[in-house]
């Protein structure tokens, strides 16, 4: 419980705050927050001090609330309050400072990657950007060598609010900003709707198959134990609710991308298909029980054998196959050839009528606009220029 502390025999004196008889607006309290750095403030897009909340309590705006707090009672004779997050605030604030001066020696205490590297925090719709500050956390740690350091910036004392978070989670972004370029994209990135075309019966098939993957060595029994729980989510689809959370989760967890002036990363579940190489050698680096997640919420008990693998943009594979053929026309004329064949790219439709239901599929047109994507795979065969 709380505790009061008796330490000077005088009395408290009032506090005199100006002789201003209007609340100051939030932009009055950012502006001298910032101090000499004023003019760098344009528009506020959120803030936790509201022009409204201001209008609910007494605000002197000072740089430093801890340091001017306590000058301030000492000097004036006023009684001091003090939450744990004041102090942990005021550690985590001056670590951030040396961190900054100090980011290059530090490096490899905190990532293994050189220079910045672009964290997008995809989730379509959200305007909650103390949600999204406290999420950028969970991307940053995926992206850092310390697991514990997320727990040991975040607060989680007994008087720790939500807002208290979002301020840890900035800090947490401003102390390790040496490393990475953030940005919040609450624009409707994602895929409205998946339609999975044939039976049950065919995508249950795919998860019999890959079984005899097993039977190839330990790098083909990892690949088929990376497919085998996303197919157990593909087939689960075929029995779920068009609006199914869990399907959606799932999906929603198929691809993420970051950015920025190192290289473009994707993630997701969709990268397990870039297991190996073109010359057949491991490929993406394998994040257990890692995901992007745009959602506050954990991942969910079910998704959780769903690994994930991160691959560079630039080295995903090629989807097709090539292989030598020896072509004698009818007039006997030998010809060196090559046949190709896998996917050739993706061919762009309109809506289907019935797609947005998984457990209808129909070759009737639903709209004229071309909205939908699906992957196209053909074949050819061609001389071989050697």
């Amino acid at each position: 419980m709380p505790v009061t502390i008796k330490i000077a025999p005088h009395d408290a004196r009032p506090v005199h705050l100006g002789s201003t008889s209007t609340s100051p607006s939030s932009r009055d309290v950012l502006l001298k927050t910032l101090n000499q750095r004023s003019a760098e403030a344009g528009k506020i897009i959120q803030t936790s001090l509201t022009d409204e909340r201001l209008k609910s309590i007494n605000v002197h705006s000072q740089d430093h609330g801890l340091i001017r707090a306590t000058y301030t009672a000492w000097n004036n004779h006023h009684h001091l309050v003090l939450r744990p997050e004041d102090i942990w605030f005021a550690i985590l604030t001056q670590f951030s400072f040396y961190v900054n001066a100090h980011a290059e020696e530090l490096r490899k205490s905190f990532v293994t990657h050189k220079g910045k590297k672009g964290l997008i925090l995809r989730a379509p719709g959200e305007n909650d950007m103390g949600l999204m500050c406290r999420n950028m956390t969970r991307l940053i740690d995926e992206n850092i060598v310390d697991p514990d350091l997320r727990a040991w910036i975040l607060p989680n004392f007994s008087t720790t609010t939500l807002d208290d978070e979002a301020v840890a989670a900035v800090i947490m972004m401003g102390t390790l900003q040496r490393y990475f370029e953030y940005s919040f994209d609450p624009s409707t990135c994602g895929i409205p709707s998946v339609t999975l075309l044939g039976e049950k019966e065919d995508w249950q098939e795919i998860s019999r198959r890959i079984e005899k993957l097993k039977e190839y060595g330990e790098e083909p029994s990892r690949f088929a134990a990376l497919l085998k729980p996303i197919l157990r989510e593909i087939v689960a689809c075929f029995d779920a609710p068009v609006d199914d959370t869990f399907a959606a989760d799932f999906w929603n967890r198929s691809f993420s991308y970051s950015g920025g002036s190192g290289a473009d990363t994707m993630t997701g579940w969709i990268t397990v298909f870039c297991f190996w190489d073109e010359d057949g050698k491991r490929l993406a680096r394998v994040r257990d029980g890692v995901y992007l997640s745009m959602l506050e919420n954990d991942i969910p008990r079910r998704l959780k054998d769903i690994i994930c693998l991160e691959l560079e943009m630039n080295k995903v594979p090629c989807g097709f196959v090539t292989v030598p053929v020896l072509y004698i026309t009818p007039e006997s004329e030998r010809i060196e050839c090559k046949l190709l064949a896998g996917f050739a790219g993706y061919e762009a439709t309109a809506t289907m009528a019935g797609q947005a239901d998984v457990h209808e599929t129909s070759t009737e047109t639903g709209s004229s606009e071309l909205d939908t994507l699906r992957p196209i795979t053909a074949w050819w065969m061609y001389e071989f220029n050697n």
